[in-house]
């Protein structure tokens, strides 16, 4: 699936589009996805998810709760449930929903929360009563809405419109670095700065990496 325009490509190579190139750049801009999705820690495609956590002890202090998504690049968290028994989040007697309380980082999937461990163990009321103990040996399940729509009128491409821009940048510089031995560019004597590109690929996604050592992981 794409994740940039082909021909933003090929402009890039500074050649009118002709049948090889176009082909080799084609291929090159599907092949980002995967090599993208691999350095993220994601998948691209849209839909709802739910991943379930069991906090069995909080790092340091324990004074914020951090969760790690199996998804990046969210839309939106639709909840966030904690209950001591992970067969009754559907049951508002034994779950509480504090999405109020959490922070989202959408495009790299985490979650936290530093608010729930005190308001509700300070003034507990009502369903809030199983948070006495905080997150701390209670489950916690995460609802959310990530990833991107497919172009009603191209189905081996992403709405191109809706992929973030830094990312459609990572997936041209991506096809440009693996374009630069094609042999059609060959062929056509077209040179890249492969050196240039990889400083500025790396350097775009080095800011976007999914990494939190101490967050929760989803079961």
């Amino acid at each position: 699936m794409l994740l940039a325009n082909v021909d933003d490509v090929i402009a890039a190579l500074g050649y009118d589009k002709m049948t090889d190139i176009s082909n080799a750049a084609a291929m090159a801009v599907d092949a980002a996805e995967a090599q993208l999705g691999s350095i993220l820690n994601t998948e691209f495609d849209q839909g709802t998810f739910v991943d379930t956590f069991f906090v069995s002890e909080l790092p340091g202090h324990g004074t914020e709760a951090q969760f790690r998504l199996r998804r990046g690049l969210l839309t939106s968290l639709t909840s966030m449930l904690v209950s001591p028994d992970p067969t009754q989040f559907g049951n508002p007697s034994y779950a509480t929903d504090v999405s109020d309380c959490a922070i989202t980082d959408l495009t790299k999937g985490f979650v936290k929360d530093f608010r729930s461990q005190f308001v509700l163990q300070a003034a507990p009321v009502g369903n809030s009563l199983i948070f006495r103990g905080g997150y701390r040996r209670r489950y916690v399940q995460i609802t959310y809405l990530a990833g991107f729509a497919p172009d009603p009128n191209n189905p081996a491409s992403y709405l191109i419109s809706s992929v973030p821009d830094w990312l459609q940048q990572a997936a041209k510089l991506n096809a440009l670095i693996g374009l630069a031995d094609s042999p059609a560019l060959t062929e056509a004597m077209i040179k890249l700065d492969t050196k240039t590109l990889q400083l500025q690929y790396y350097a775009l996604l080095q800011r976007k990496l999914r990494y939190a050592p101490l967050a929760q992981l989803p079961l």
